[in-house]
């Protein structure tokens, strides 16, 4: 059933796949650093938690993009992105551009650190 291509299961893969969806993520880790200052962001917590977690992103994004075989970094960037997604809430972000863009940009990241946690290298054909 399964051929050159991946075939016959969500969770299953390739390396391509992993990889662009981590480079999306060390695109929007990347936004979620340089944000404070592009959208105004009025709170020093704010913008520490934006380098702080956008950094993090960044990092276990480029950790999976170069080795594929690391979904443990996926769930660290879905974690870090479930804070992204909160933090406007807690840390009290008192700009709508602020909070907007931690809800959109963490629920953008979470979803796709899901999927990339989930997708596994296929290298040989497994039985189910």
């Amino acid at each position: 059933m399964s051929g050159n291509k991946e075939g016959g299961g969500l969770m299953e893969g390739s390396a391509m796949q992993i990889r662009w969806m981590s480079a999306f993520n060390i695109l929007l880790g990347a936004w979620v650093i340089v944000s404070p200052w592009i959208l105004g962001y009025t709170t020093t917590a704010s913008k520490v938690n934006s380098v702080i977690f956008g950094t993090a992103v960044l990092i276990f994004a480029a950790v999976r993009e170069f080795a594929p075989q690391m979904n443990w970094s996926s769930w660290i960037n879905f974690i870090a992105a479930l804070w992204l997604i909160v933090s406007p809430f807690i840390l009290q972000v008192n700009t709508t551009a602020a909070y907007w863009n931690l809800v959109i940009t963490g629920i953008v990241i979470a979803v796709l650190s899901y999927v990339n946690a989930y997708t596994h290298v296929s290298t040989t054909h497994r039985a189910m």
